[in-house]
């Protein structure tokens, strides 16, 4: 389950864009190569740099010459030296315009990295460059760093396993990246895709930590039957309640971009691709059990093995449908904050946003219920009917 968490925040980070409406202005010091020319701006070429020096100033009202955009705090101004691409190595100047509210603020010190944009005029090299401006901090290095973390535990306990899993997560992360993703914008049917990915993303994973055997096999039967049960589930839910597929700004903002994409679909596609981890965990954990007790006791019939199945199932699906419903909580906890006591109970069920919410919480968690027993029975079947190994 945590794998495909990291999973989904590798793919929201991989697609997120650093904006910021930091206003640019022309600033020049003394003696300072690379003075920038704001008379026109061109479609700027991103970059890393370091900030080498700053003078913070609070922007005087009545003062004129400093650019404005509205609702800023205060301006920086900033020299920085670029350290990536083609104009590594050359420092510019700049005025940095901190907007009013936190979220779109970024205030830099000296020694911070940044992500730069720098236009460039047409047909000018990179020393003519007309335009800098600070975009975000650099923080490729943090997550970098937590990556290597999560990478060195999981080899350090899991040893081959751990390697299996690693690449069959990374398997998994380039199916969503290279094919789903496409495709969907594409236009394709969001329900079918996004059940046939994660189908895939299934049987690469037990094969790949499990092998090819009868176990692998009841585990890919199990979350098969719970992922198929959870898209339609979803695909009911969104048309009876009925949701818009428009939970969040995310939402909105594509739909600016491509209106013509089913948002119900990609709706029911995120409450799909949401439950697939933990279905894969029960899925894994029922039928590696129903392996050991078929090891331990050859002569166990199928229906004992499903009633142990059971048995472990009922265990997990406590703490396994907890785990779903503090993660889609989690997910939602600024949008609660936002709207708790300020609109009564009946209201905030049917808000379109909060109502997405708990539907999504719910199809996962009945998805995750239904794949128990299919997973149980199906290894139950699979392994209880294999020979039993000679002792």
């Amino acid at each position: 389950m945590n794998a495909r968490r990291l999973l989904l925040g590798c793919i929201a980070l991989a697609l997120q864009l650093g904006i910021s409406p930091s206003a640019i202005g022309e600033f020049q010091l003394a003696d300072t190569p690379n003075a920038i020319d704001s008379s026109e701006v061109f479609e700027p070429i991103e970059a890393v740099g370091e900030v080498i020096g700053v003078v913070s100033e609070m922007r005087d009202p009545a003062d004129e010459s400093v650019p404005t955009d509205g609702d800023e705090a205060g301006v920086q101004a900033v020299r920085v030296q670029v350290i990536s691409g083609d104009s590594a190595g050359q420092t510019f100047d700049l005025i940095h315009v901190l907007p009013e509210h936190p979220a779109y603020s970024v205030p830099v010190a000296a020694g911070d990295k940044v992500l730069l944009g720098i236009g460039t005029g047409a047909g000018a090299g990179q020393e003519d460059a007309t335009d800098v401006h600070i975009d975000d901090r650099y923080r490729a290095p943090t997550l970098l760093l937590l990556l290597s973390t999560f990478v060195l535990l999981i080899l350090l306990f899991g040893g081959l396993t751990g390697l299996r899993s690693l690449l069959s997560l990374v398997f998994t992360f380039v199916l969503i990246i290279y094919l789903l993703i496409p495709l969907l914008l594409k236009g394709y049917s969001p329900l079918l895709l996004t059940i046939a990915t994660c189908i895939l993303a299934t049987v690469v994973t037990m094969t790949a930590i499990g092998g090819i055997n009868r176990k692998s096999f009841a585990a890919i039967i199990g979350t098969a039957g719970g992922v198929v049960a959870a898209g339609a589930l979803a695909h009911l839910s969104i048309r009876l309640a009925p949701l818009t597929g428009f939970p969040d700004h995310e939402a909105m903002s594509l739909w600016f971009e491509f209106p013509e994409l089913d948002f119900r679909g990609i709706l029911a596609s995120g409450m799909i691709i949401g439950a697939l981890g933990a279905s894969m965990d029960v899925a894994i954990s029922i039928a590696s059990s129903i392996a050991e007790v078929k090891k331990a006791h050859p002569g166990a019939l199928p229906v004992s093995l499903i009633r142990s199945g059971m048995n472990v199932g009922k265990d997990i699906m406590g703490t396994m449908t907890n785990t779903l419903l503090l993660a889609y909580t989690g997910s939602a906890i600024f949008l609660l904050l936002l709207v708790w006591g300020q609109v009564s109970p009946l209201r905030l069920t049917n808000l379109d946003s909060i109502a997405s919410e708990i539907a999504t919480a719910l199809v996962g968690s009945i998805g995750l219920i239904l794949c128990i027993p299919i997973t149980a029975v199906a290894a139950g079947v699979l392994i209880g009917r294999s020979e039993s190994p000679k002792r």
